[in-house]
């Protein structure tokens, strides 16, 4: 019975970073604030995660940061921000000293990992589309 329990435990969101993206985050981490659009029956939807870091070698050391600062990039985070409707408290500061992951999937599903070393915080912005609703966005796209 105890493993039943066990496999039916909630896996950290950073393991499941890892199985969507592949993307291997430390466990040296506080998470501060979580938002998604809800549930879906493709699971896709947008998702908003905030985590403190006890030390900012602990996430920058791991990863190969981009420099902040890209307008196509900050406009897709705020898009997705926006839809979300998070308050202005959780917004991250794009202005900042930042560093920057983006990672897109051949369905134009997107991650943003934002990381701001001064305050050794990590946002992480997705964007998961379903195969079906990728289509859906070709149509309207090229008017089919």
């Amino acid at each position: 019975m105890a493993s039943v329990f066990k496999t039916l435990k909630k896996k950290p969101y950073t393991e499941i970073i890892y199985m969507n993206w592949s993307i291997k985050l430390t466990s040296t981490y506080k998470e501060v604030y979580s938002k998604d659009s809800g549930p879906s029956f493709h699971v896709d939807g947008e998702r908003y995660h905030i985590f403190d870091f006890k030390s900012s070698d602990d996430i920058e050391l791991s990863l190969k940061w981009n420099d902040g600062n890209n307008t196509s990039i900050e406009s897709a985070i705020n898009h997705v921000l926006n839809s979300l409707t998070i308050p202005n408290e959780y917004m991250p500061d794009l202005n900042l000293n930042i560093n920057i992951i983006l990672k897109k999937k051949e369905d134009f599903s997107a991650i943003y990992l934002v990381f701001v070393p001064d305050a050794k915080r990590l946002y992480v912005i997705e964007n998961i589309i379903h195969k079906n609703r990728k289509r859906r966005i070709l149509i309207m796209s090229f008017g089919v």
